[in-house]
């Protein structure tokens, strides 16, 4: 049986893991510290520990090879790079520090996107 998911979907379901703190569900090893990750430049075995996160947390991702699923970024400016995951041709960019912080803080607007 195949699974037709739209490109919101896939976004939503990244979003979703990006934003759950490591073991953010008990008795479930789901979520990732992503912002220790994201404070330095992500070497080659960085994105290739991602991948495998992604692939251990969500089980639709678990069988994607490396022209499926894959990491990218782009530079912005002298000092900063964004960060993409490439799902088939759907790419979603990875928060910023900046976006991580203002969700782990004490507060956070629900309706703020």
């Amino acid at each position: 049986m195949a699974l037709n998911l739209t490109a919101v979907q896939i976004k939503r379901i990244l979003d979703h893991w990006v934003n759950t703190p490591p073991n953010g569900y008990i008795g479930v090893n789901y979520g990732r510290n992503l912002a220790e990750r994201l404070l330095k430049a992500i070497d080659e075995d960085d994105a290739d520990q991602i991948i495998q996160w992604i692939k251990e947390d969500i089980p639709l991702f678990k069988n994607l090879n490396s022209n499926q699923l894959s990491i990218y970024s782009e530079n912005n400016g002298i000092d900063q790079k964004y960060y993409f995951i490439k799902v088939g041709e759907i790419s979603i960019q990875l928060p910023t520090i900046d976006e991580l912080n203002a969700i782990s803080g004490d507060t956070y607007d629900a309706n703020a996107y």
